[in-house]
């Protein structure tokens, strides 16, 4: 049993419905009780571009700080898949070299569904 209110976010998202089985926020969404605000990636089936920018402003508005700075969590947790991967940053991929966007989105993962932001 945890007390108190909790803001959770989304360390990546598939690009699917959010009642889809592949959806993270769907899985986190039935495991987690009430008292945790589950941020859901808005518009992430239609169009990752924009859901990543718009999800980098839902985190801003909650979170608070400046256009330029770099969110503060006070917990993250992170799985690793089989091949390596963490939040959809796939071994040898090129969005590893992604210096600027705190919040991209891949197009062609090599694990299904291909489309993702991290």
């Amino acid at each position: 049993n945890i007390d108190g209110s909790w803001n959770v976010f989304l360390v990546d998202e598939r690009c699917v419905a959010e009642d889809h089985e592949d959806s993270n926020y769907r899985a986190v969404r039935e495991i987690l009780p009430d008292n945790f605000r589950v941020y859901k990636v808005e518009g992430v089936e239609n169009d990752a571009e924009s859901a990543s920018d718009g999800y980098l402003k839902t985190i801003r508005q909650v979170i608070g700080g400046g256009e330029s700075s770099v969110p503060k969590f006070d917990l993250i947790i992170l799985g690793m898949g089989p091949d390596g991967h963490i939040a959809s940053l796939f071994p040898g991929h090129p969005l590893l070299e992604e210096k600027n966007s705190l919040i991209s989105h891949i197009s062609n993962s090599p694990k299904p569904p291909g489309k993702r932001i991290t």
